[in-house]
C-alpha cells in the first residue's frame, strides 16, 4: 500500500491532517497523499496526478461530497477509482445515496483506526 496515491478532500484543515497521520501510521507515505479543500479542488488535483483511492468529506462549499462522487464516477477517466465518504452527520439516506452513486464505503466522524482500516482494505480489493 505504500505507493498507493490518496486524495482527501474536506474544506476543514484538521480532518485531512488527522487522516493524512492515520494513513502514515498504517503504512502510507505522506507525499502520496494529496490533498484538496472541497470538490472543484479535487477535480483540479485529478486532472494533473493519478490517484488510486479518494476519500471525500460530504459537507463542504462549491461541490458536497456527493456530487464528487457522480462526477468522478461519469468520468470515463476517472469513474475506476475508489471513492470513500466520510460525514460527521451520517444518516443511513446519505450512505446509502453515497452507495448508489458508486462510492465503495463510508466512515463517521470522529474517526475510528479499525474502521478506516477496514474501509480502506475493502476500496483496495474492490
Amino acid at each position: 500500500m505504500k505507493t498507493k496515491k490518496i486524495l482527501l478532500v474536506d474544506d476543514d484543515n484538521i480532518n485531512p491532517a488527522i487522516l493524512m497521520f492515520i494513513l502514515k501510521e498504517i503504512g502510507f507515505i505522506g507525499e502520496n497523499i494529496l490533498t484538496a479543500e472541497d470538490g472543484i479542488k479535487a477535480l483540479e488535483v485529478l486532472k494533473n496526478n493519478s490517484v488510486d483511492l479518494i476519500i471525500t468529506d460530504y459537507v463542504m462549499p462549491n461541490m458536497n461530497g456527493l456530487d464528487l462522487i457522480k462526477t468522478v464516477k461519469n468520468d470515463k477517466n476517472l469513474f475506476r477509482i475508489p471513492i470513500i465518504l466520510n460525514s460527521g452527520t451520517p444518516t443511513s439516506d446519505l450512505i446509502q445515496q453515497a452507495l448508489s452513486f458508486g462510492a465503495c464505503g463510508f466512515f463517521p466522524k470522529p474517526y475510528d483506526l479499525e474502521r478506516i482500516k477496514t474501509e480502506i482494505k475493502k476500496a483496495f480489493t474492490i
